[in-house]
Order: C-alpha cells, then sequence, then structure tokens
C-alpha cells in the first residue's frame, strides 16, 4: 500500500472516529439538555397556571370578604336568617334587608367580573346578582344542591371550591365553577361567587394543543382539563408520591411516556399538572439527531477534502526521492539530490540519502583499495611460488625421504610450511582473528628456529579477551619478518622477539619488540613519511592507494589496517632502549584522532 494511501486510510479513520465521538457526545448533551429546557418549560407553564388559578380564586374569595366586611350587609344578612321560610317571593323582593343586600351585589364591578354571586340560607331566601341573560330558577333551594356534601365537608368559616358543574341557580344550562363560603354565625346563610367553565379553560388556555392542563382537588379527583377525559386518568401515582418536579412519567393507564410537571396550589390545595407526551418531544429529538448528522457528515467531508490535499503535498517529495532512488546507479552515486518540494523532515531525509549514497562510494573505493592491498601482500607472500601445487608435491616428496630417513625434523618442517602455504594462498577470507594471526605467527617463527636453532627465542602473550579482534590477514607476520630481515644486519647472538597483546578500557592492543639495531633516524623518517602519504591517499576519495611490489612492512601493514579501522588506528613505529618497536591498537571511541 502506497504511503500516500496508507496516510489517507489513517487520517480517515481517525476523523470517522472523531466525527462519531463528537458527534455522539453533541447529540447525547443537546438531547439533554432540551429534554431538561422542555422540563423546565412545563414546570414554569404549571407553576404560571398556578398562580393564575390562584389569583382566580382570590378574586372570588375577595367577593364574599367585600360582602361580610359591609356593616349593612352584615346585618341584612342577619335580618334574613330569620325571615319566615313560608314567605312569598314578592314579600322577599320588597324587603328592606333583602333590598341592602341586592344593592350591594348588584354592583357593576362584580357583575362584569363574575358570572353570578349569590346569597341563600337555609330558610329559602335566595339572593343573586340580576342579568337579562342570567335569570334565576325561582323553585331552588339550598337542599337540591348536588354538591352540598362537599360544602358540608369543609370546615366551618372556609371556602369550598366546586369544580365545574350546571349551574344550579340559573335557567340557562351554563357550565361554572363556585367558591363557597358559610358565613359565621348562627345560621347566617352561605354565598357563593360563579365564574363560567369558559372563564377557567381561558385561565388555563396554553399555545400548545399537545399539551395537556388538569386541576385535581386535594383529594385527586379532577375538576378540569382541556381535554375530555372518563375514568382514571393514570396520575394517581404521580399525585400520591407527593413530589410534583418536573420528570419524565410512564402513564400506568395508556403506557405512554409522558414528561410531567406539577404545582400544588398554597391557595386551595388544589395540583395543577401539565403534561406532555414523549412521542411529541421526540419530534424535536428527530431534528436533533438530523442535525448532528448534518454536521458530522459535513466535517468528514471537509476533513477528508483536506487529509486528500495534505496528503498529496506531502507524499510529493518522498515520491520525488523515491523515483530519485530508483534511477541511482553507480555511475551517478556521487551527484547531488535535488527535489523539486520539500519540507524541513523530507529535506532532512534528503541529506541522509545524500550522506548515505557519500558513505557507499566510500566504502566502495575502501573496499576496493582494501582488496588490492590484500592481493597485494598476498602475491608479496607467494611472489616465490610459481605453482602452489608444485610446493606442495614437492614438501610432500620431502616429507616422505624424512620418513624413509626417520628424521622428524624434516617432517615437521614440511608440515609447518604447508600449514603456512594452506593459510596463506586461502583468498576467501581477507581477515582472520588476533588469534588466528597468532597461530600462524608461532608457526612461522617454528619454521624460522629450524634455521636459527637457539639463536632465535620469541615470546607470544596474547590476552583472551582480545583474540576475537579482527585483523587483516599476515599482518603480524610481516611485521616479525621485517624485524628478522633489517633488525640484526650486524649479526647478534641471541635475537629475542616478543609479541604482547592486551586490552584496557580505552582499545585493544598489539606491539612487535625485537632486541636488534632498531630503526635508524633515516629509516624511522622514511616509515613514518611513507604511513602519512599513505593515510592522505587512502583518505581521499579521488585517489587510488598504490604500492610498490615487495613493500610487505610497515607502511603495507599501516595502510592494510587504516583501511579497516580508520581514524580509531593507533600506529606507532620507532626504538625502545634495547631496539625496535612497532606499536599498534585499536581506540573504542571513534571521536580520538589516530597518532603514527
Amino acid at each position: 500500500m502506497k504511503f500516500r494511501t496508507r496516510m489517507i486510510l489513517v487520517y480517515s479513520a481517525f476523523v470517522l472516529s472523531a466525527a462519531v465521538l463528537l458527534g455522539g457526545f453533541f447529540y447525547y448533551s443537546s438531547v439533554k439538555r432540551s429534554v431538561n429546557q422542555e422540563l423546565r418549560n412545563l414546570e414554569d407553564m404549571s407553576r404560571q397556571l398556578t398562580q393564575q388559578y390562584e389569583e382566580s380564586i382570590k378574586a372570588m374569595k375577595n367577593v364574599s370578604h367585600y360582602v361580610l366586611s359591609d356593616v349593612d350587609a352584615l346585618e341584612a344578612i342577619r335580618k334574613l336568617s330569620v325571615f319566615p321560610k313560608d314567605a312569598d317571593y314578592v314579600s322577599l323582593y320588597f324587603n328592606e334587608a333583602a333590598r341592602v343586600v341586592r344593592n350591594i351585589l348588584n354592583t357593576d364591578y362584580f357583575i362584569s367580573n363574575f358570572y353570578r354571586i349569590l346569597f341563600y340560607n337555609k330558610n329559602g331566601v335566595v339572593i343573586a346578582t340580576t342579568h337579562e341573560e342570567r335569570k334565576m330558577n325561582a323553585g331552588m333551594n339550598l337542599d337540591a344542591l348536588p354538591w352540598k356534601d362537599q360544602l358540608d365537608s369543609v370546615g366551618y368559616g372556609q371556602f369550598a371550591v366546586i369544580g365545574p358543574h350546571e349551574d344550579d341557580w340559573g335557567e340557562k344550562k351554563q357550565n361554572v365553577f363556585s367558591v363557597v363560603k358559610e358565613i359565621q354565625g348562627n345560621n347566617l346563610g352561605y354565598i357563593e361567587v360563579q365564574r363560567t367553565e369558559d372563564s377557567l379553560r381561558t385561565l388555563f388556555a396554553i399555545s400548545n394543543p399537545e399539551i395537556k392542563v388538569l386541576l385535581f382537588d386535594e383529594k385527586g379527583n379532577l375538576l378540569f382539563s382541556n381535554e375530555r377525559y372518563e375514568g382514571d386518568l393514570g396520575y394517581g401515582d404521580f399525585l400520591a408520591q407527593g413530589d410534583t418536579t418536573a420528570r419524565r412519567y410512564r402513564n400506568s393507564v395508556t403506557g405512554n411516556d409522558e414528561f410531567l410537571a406539577g404545582n400544588v396550589s398554597a391557595e386551595t390545595g388544589a395540583a395543577i399538572l401539565v403534561a406532555e407526551r414523549y412521542d411529541t418531544v421526540q419530534s424535536d429529538l428527530r431534528y436533533i439527531f438530523m442535525s448532528t448528522l448534518l454536521l458530522a457528515a459535513s466535517f468528514i467531508g471537509v476533513a477528508v477534502l483536506y487529509i486528500v490535499a495534505a496528503s498529496n503535498h506531502l507524499a510529493r517529495p518522498v515520491q520525488e526521492l523515491a523515483d530519485l532512488m530508483e534511477r541511482t546507479k553507480l555511475t551517478n552515486i556521487t551527484e547531488n539530490v535535488e527535489l523539486k518540494t520539500s519540507s524541513n523532515e523530507i529535506e532532512l531525509l534528503r541529506q541522509s540519502y545524500e550522506n548515505m549514497l557519500k558513505r557507499l562510494d566510500s566504502a566502495i573505493l575502501k573496499e576496493k583499495r582494501t582488496s588490492m592491498i590484500q592481493l597485494q601482500a598476498q602475491f608479496d607472500a607467494l611472489q616465490a611460488q610459481v605453482n602452489p601445487h608444485f610446493i606442495y608435491n614437492i614438501l610432500n616428496v620431502i616429507s616422505s625421504r624424512g620418513v624413509l630417513n626417520d628424521d622428524d625434523v624434516i617432517c615437521e618442517i614440511c608440515d609447518g610450511l604447508a600449514s603456512m602455504l594452506r593459510y596463506s594462498t586461502n583468498t576467501k577470507e581477507r581477515y582472520a582473528t588476533v588469534e588466528k594471526e597468532a597461530d600462524y605467527l608461532e608457526a612461522y617463527i617454528r619454521l624460522l628456529k629450524c634455521r636459527y636453532e637457539h639463536k632465535l627465542e620469541y615470546q607470544i602473550t596474547i590476552q583472551p579477551e582480545i583474540k576475537d579482534c579482527i585483523l587483516p590477514k599476515l599482518v603480524l607476520q610481516q611485521l616479525v619478518e621485517n624485524s628478522i630481515s633489517h633488525g640484526y644486519e650486524n649479526g647478534y647472538e641471541i635475537m629475542r622477539l616478543e609479541i604482547t597483546g592486551w586490552q584496557d578500557d580505552e582499545g585493544w592492543y598489539i606491539r612487535i619488540r625485537d632486541n636488534g639495531d632498531g630503526f635508524s633516524e633515516e629509516a624511522l623518517q622514511y616509515v613514518r613519511d611513507e604511513i602519512m602519504k599513505l593515510r592522505m591517499q587512502i583518505s581521499s576519495i579521488q585517489r587510488n592507494v598504490e604500492l610498490e611490489i615487495g613493500g610487505m612492512g610497515n607502511a603495507n601493514s599501516f595502510a592494510r589496517l587504516y583501511l579497516l579501522y580508520s581514524e580509531q588506528l593507533i600506529y606507532r613505529a620507532g626504538n625502545y632502549e634495547q631496539g625496535a618497536e612497532v606499536f599498534f591498537g585499536v581506540r573504542k571511541s571513534s571521536t580520538l584522532e589516530g597518532e603514527s
């Protein structure tokens, strides 16, 4: 999968997840806020309707207070309490006390704001406001009232609120609701204030037809509703809990979920409930869901377009770099890497790739030089061996003659020389461990002892910790051979060689010492100049290292070691108090400069 495609898919998946999470959170919080707002609206509505209802009831009660606070009216009521039961209507009409009560009831304010105001007692006295359209039924009396029991159930001197009912006093069938008060005293009678049911309906009118308004008395009986109902409405449990806080409520009769809020009137003890079916609220929730879906889709669409555009922009320099890598060959490996479009990260990648090409080119040149020097070393070591197989055959013949003559020394010499030839002529491996080099060196010195016998003494001491370190093949043998060839030109009774290898915290080291003539000043300066020249040639990527055939001493050894370890290499050639010394080692840190 392409980098651009993978980037688009990854970020698109992230955007989709973010949209789902944010959309879900937005929808949940919006629904919760909408539901809470709807509950608060219902609660405010019930509180407002309760206040309006209380104001209406209070106005009806004030009528009774006003009538009873008038001294003349109260005195007239006392006189009417002893009015004869068998008196005719005419006598009542012209009675002075009745006239006083009738005058106070027929004020303009009472007639305009109330349907009917009545005074009546158990003697059959009935006095009401006079209105042409609200004529009285002459045959009605107190005992015939259907709500008489409800009136008797309230406390003495308390008001009774009679829910919507048909007007019992009028000729015209009109639904009204009433506030009735028994006048304190000995059979003084009652004052009833009526308003029409339509005024109550207007009082509880709301703009939303889906919302139900219900009025219950203290006993939970329905007094009024803005819809027609029969039987149990299913709100008994809600009222019985005594907590009318707005909440979601499952109606036990209809089985419907509703939002319900209520308020209890402190004036009358009546409870006003406001109910709304959850189904009607769900339409608002569906709108929220569709809005959330539209917002999420818009967010995803815009984000995906941005991701595609950004991915194209980011992937363009990567594609350019990939194309450039495809075109890179050994012939153009040194060319500069240039990109048309880039960024800080891509520029860093481009620089890294360019540096890698430079390191690769340097490594290729280094490998070529190493191969050339290694082949030169092997050629110099075998320059006298025109045909190694021929030499092996000759050694076998000599060894056989030694066996015939019972000469073990000849056999050992032939075996040692054959082993050395096999090691030195193996071109498959260019490097060897310190341990293998030391073994080869010891085989070489044992052959030399066959020549020099007791005149040659040697000691090889290699710490086990450095036996696995890597060296170019034949390095130790070259340096020892150089000591034997040039260190004892003046002749010595005893030739001592000391080869020591060890390590410390900074690196590992090998030292070759002899007790010969040592380096002359001219020879030592020549060796140092050659080493410096080789270091400069090897460090320069524009020049090849060329060594003369036969150059198998210090210069060749340094060149091959420097190609392997570069600036980590330490290489010194010099004298000490008893002879010559060649010292080389490898530092652990590449930041340290080599010495020569």
